[in-house]
């Protein structure tokens, strides 16, 4: 709203906008923090993918990973997820 606008609102309207509005903070704060907790477990499971990639057993079935990716049917779509 505009500064105008807002002046112009009876001190009734105005409490009932307020009244409407702050049902809508609520969820707004609460969206912050589903978003926060989502971003954290974003974080923490792009870790685990780093660590498992980087791991001794990853490396070592590299070959076997690209031969299943050259093979048709279910392997192969598998190795595409």
């Amino acid at each position: 709203m505009s500064r105008d606008t807002q002046q112009s609102l009876s001190p009734e309207a105005e409490a009932g906008a307020m009244a409407e509005a702050a049902p809508l903070h609520v969820q707004i704060e609460r969206q912050r923090e589903e978003i926060a907790v989502l971003q954290a477990t974003v974080r923490r499971l792009q870790a685990e993918v780093r660590g498992l990639q980087g791991s001794l057993s990853w490396k070592v079935t590299r070959p076997l990973r690209a031969l299943a990716r050259g093979l048709p049917g279910p392997a192969a779509a598998v190795q595409r997820i």
